[in-house]
C-alpha cells in the first residue's frame, strides 16, 4: 500500500495546510493511505471524517525531555508500520524526529509557513530534500537550492465555497474578531478595551472567541454590545465568515493571513509574542504589501486600532482595499510541488 505521512503540530497553522494537501492526494489518487501524524486532538474527528489515519497524538503538554524520548521511539514505530514512500513535514517538534528518521528511508519534505524560519525547520532543513517556503523565508535556509517558494495551501473548504449569500446582510461593514488556537484570549480583551471608542460606528460584528474564553465574552457582549453579531467558540464555517467580513482584529498566523487575503480582507494584526518571533515577522511582510495596520501586543493598542477603524469607516470601506492573491496558493499547485 502506497503511503504517505504528512507530520504536524498542535495549532492550525500546521494542520490546515497539511489537511489541503491530504485531500489533494486523495483526489489524485496518488497515494491510497494517508497519516496524519502529531496533529492537535481537537483535529481528530476532521481526520478521521475525511479518510485519513490520524496517529500519534498530541500531549496536550508541553515537556521537552519526555518528548523527546517518547516521540523518537513512536516515531520509530510509525515509520515501521506504514512504510512511507513519502514524509512531509509542516513543522513544530511534534514531527521532528518523524523527518529525520524517514530521511534515511524515503523522500523527505518540509514546509515553512512563516516569514521567519521555525526552530524545527532550522535543523530539519538538512534531513529533507525539498524545502517549500510559503511565506518567502527562503533566503533563512543554508541550501537555497533545496528551496521552492509554493505559497500558502488553502484548504478545499475555502476555495470551493460557491455560496453567493453571507452570513450577515451586507448593509453595513462586518468586523470579524478572531485570535486563532493560541492566542484569543488577548485579542478578545484588546477588542473589548476598546469598544468604548467604537460603539457609536455603524457596523456589525463576527466574533471567534476561542473555546476557553467564550464564557467571558458572552457575558461581555449581553452586558455591553447592543449590535447585530455572531457570536462563535470555534470557527467551523470559515468560508462563509469570511465572505461576511470587511475588516479583521487577528492574530499573524500565516494561514490566517493567507485566507484573509484570499478574501481581500483589510486587517488588524496582533502578533502572537512566542514561537521565536516568526508572527512578527509575517506581520511585517504582510503589511508591506497588503493594507493592514499592525498593533503591539498592550492593551494601549485599543486606542491605536479605534483610531484607524473609525477613520476607514469615514474614509468608506468599500474602496480602502484590492483583494490579493499573492502569499497563498491552491492545493494542486501545492501538491505538484511537493511530488515533482
Amino acid at each position: 500500500m502506497k503511503t504517505v505521512v504528512l507530520g504536524c503540530d498542535r495549532s492550525g497553522g500546521h494542520f490546515y495546510p497539511a489537511l489541503a494537501l491530504a485531500q489533494e492526494l486523495k483526489s489524485e489518487g496518488q497515494y491510497n493511505r494517508i497519516v496524519f501524524y502529531g496533529a492537535g486532538r481537537e483535529f481528530g474527528d476532521i481526520v478521521k471524517e475525511e479518510g485519513f489515519v490520524w496517529c500519534g497524538r498530541d500531549f496536550g503538554f508541553r515537556f521537552m525531555p519526555l518528548e523527546i524520548i517518547v516521540r523518537f521511539f513512536n516515531s520509530l514505530a510509525v515509520l515501521i508500520k506504514y512504510k512511507p514512500g513519502l514524509i512531509v513535514g509542516f513543522g513544530g517538534r511534534n514531527s521532528f524526529w518523524l523527518v529525520v528518521l524517514g530521511s534515511f528511508f524515503c523522500k523527505a519534505v518540509i514546509f515553512e509557513p512563516n516569514a521567519k524560519i521555525g526552530r524545527a525547520n532550522k535543523v530539519l532543513q538538512y534531513f529533507s530534500r525539498r524545502i517549500l517556503s510559503g511565506f518567502g523565508a527562503g533566503a533563512g535556509f543554508r541550501n537555497r537550492s533545496k528551496v521552492v517558494i509554493s505559497g500558502i495551501p488553502l484548504r478545499r473548504q475555502i476555495l470551493d465555497d460557491k455560496r453567493p449569500n453571507t452570513l450577515l446582510a451586507k448593509d453595513k461593514p462586518v468586523l470579524l474578531v478572531c485570535g486563532g488556537s493560541q492566542g484569543s484570549v488577548f485579542v478578545n480583551s484588546l477588542f473589548m478595551a476598546g469598544w468604548q471608542l467604537i460603539k457609536d460606528l455603524d457596523f456589525k460584528i463576527i466574533h471567534i472567541t476561542g473555546r476557553y474564553d467564550y464564557s467571558r465574552v458572552k457575558e461581555f457582549y449581553k452586558t455591553f454590545v447592543d449590535k447585530e453579531h455572531i457570536l462563535l467558540d470555534y470557527g467551523r464555517d470559515m468560508a462563509g465568515i469570511y465572505k461576511s467580513s470587511d475588516f479583521a482584529l487577528c492574530r499573524a498566523g500565516a494561514v490566517c493571513l493567507a485566507e484573509l487575503n484570499y478574501f481581500g480582507i483589510f486587517c488588524f494584526i496582533v502578533p502572537l509574542p512566542l514561537a521565536g518571533m516568526h508572527q512578527q515577522a509575517n506581520a511585517r511582510e504582510f503589511a508591506s504589501s497588503y493594507p493592514a495596520v499592525v498593533l503591539k501586543q498592550d492593551l494601549e493598542s485599543a486606542g491605536v486600532f479605534a483610531e484607524n477603524f473609525r477613520r476607514l469607516l469615514d474614509k468608506g470601506y468599500e474602496h480602502t482595499f484590492k483583494k490579493g492573491g499573492e502569499i497563498w496558493t491552491t492545493p494542486q499547485d501545492f501538491c505538484r510541488l511537493v511530488l515533482s
